[in-house]
């Protein structure tokens, strides 16, 4: 996701945000270092979500198959 696209109040953090590049490569239930201008800080990740599984969800037709 952009820097315009993202939006930290409903959950969309940039790839290119300190955080966002934490992130990258991150799975659900780990920490992440991020390094900010405020020091390093340990992030829980508890849900990761990225522009392909919302995609793959909404192709997904009732049955949850996607095609």
């Amino acid at each position: 996701m952009t820097s315009e696209e993202s939006d930290v109040s409903q959950g969309l953090i940039s790839t290119t945000s300190p955080i966002g590049r934490a992130l990258l490569g991150s799975r659900s239930a780990t920490v992440a270092t991020v390094v900010t201008p405020n020091g390093k800080r340990e992030l829980e990740v508890l849900k990761l979500t990225t522009i392909h599984d919302v995609l793959e969800e909404g192709i997904a037709g009732e049955d949850g198959v996607a095609g």
